[in-house]
């Protein structure tokens, strides 16, 4: 397999960019419900296209570090072959992030959100077959198991944002997309540790010169596998948990906001029939 970038670095942006965007789709949809609409990006206070623009760099960092692992692999190698395809994946979504800042911020390139959210789903199916090929020998079940969990998590987001851009308005799709986010963060990071940190490799498990894992008797595989199960419904469990509180906290605090200004919005979707406006005088024009 080809030398792997530190999981453990790659998580924290998905986790902090999935819990951003929670956070301001919970208070989006508690502020009016009816005019909610899901996001691929959300604008900060003071810099508005700010995620867009750190997301880009992000993606294009870890883009040249793979440029490098390719150069110093031997060439036609099965490693340099799995090093190029997670290039072109972070390629992929690099691309996708500049077309969404263009599309955004500029009028050269003005596309929907549906289509955005396409983009994003095409990127996430590719981002799982990298999975499932990151892994591929069925003798090291443990590492076998970690990245097909990953692999799984990919196409659970990619189906996600295929379901947002056929229905943009849908809260519920909006905040399981960034749970899976999140989940997918939390993963890297069990990866990280778990595979390529020797404080935490499972008992009977152990690293290969080759960079692989390994679990020498049957016993210990199946147990490694067993772990890895478990932590990933731990994971979930808590991303859950975090999630419903930030949704709550989100409630409340434009609760709080409607009581202190007094300001009721109106629901421009509702019925218009029991709206009472007042009737324009009529204007004669010499």
């Amino acid at each position: 397999m080809a030398p792997l970038p530190p999981y453990v670095y790659a998580s924290v942006p998905l986790i902090l960019v999935s819990l951003w965007h929670a956070i301001c789709s919970s208070r989006s949809y508690a502020r009016s419900p009816s005019l909610f609409y899901a996001r691929t990006w959300h604008p900060l206070p003071r810099v508005r296209y700010g995620e867009l623009v750190v997301e880009i760099l992000a993606l294009a960092a870890a883009t040249a570090y793979y440029a490098t692992v390719v150069c110093s692999l031997r060439r036609g190698s099965t490693s340099e072959i799995l090093a190029l395809q997670q290039l072109c994946m972070l390629i992929f979504f690099t691309g996708v992030f500049l077309i969404t800042f263009i599309s955004e911020a500029t009028v050269a390139l003005p596309l929907p959100q549906d289509a955005h959210f396409s983009l994003l789903g095409v990127a996430f199916a590719i981002e799982c077959f990298v999975a499932v090929c990151s892994a591929s020998d069925p003798n090291l079940s443990f590492q076998l198991e970690s990245f097909r969990i990953l692999a799984a998590l990919a196409a659970f987001s990619s189906s996600i944002c295929f379901l947002l851009a056929w229905r943009s308005s849908s809260f519920l799709l909006s905040i399981t997309f960034s749970a899976s986010l999140a989940l997918q963060g939390t993963w890297l990071f069990q990866i990280g540790v778990s595979l390529y940190s020797d404080r935490f490799l499972p008992e009977g498990c152990h690293h290969l010169s080759t960079g692989y894992t390994q679990c020498d008797v049957e016993v210990a595989k199946q147990r490694a596998v067993t772990i890895m199960d478990l932590l990933l419904i731990i994971h979930a469990f808590v991303i859950i948990f975090v999630y419903v509180f930030v949704y709550a906290l989100a409630c409340r605090g434009i609760a709080h906001a409607r009581r202190n200004s007094g300001y009721d919005p109106m629901d421009v979707n509702g019925d218009s029939d029991h709206l009472q406006m007042k009737p324009l005088s009529k204007v004669v024009i010499d």
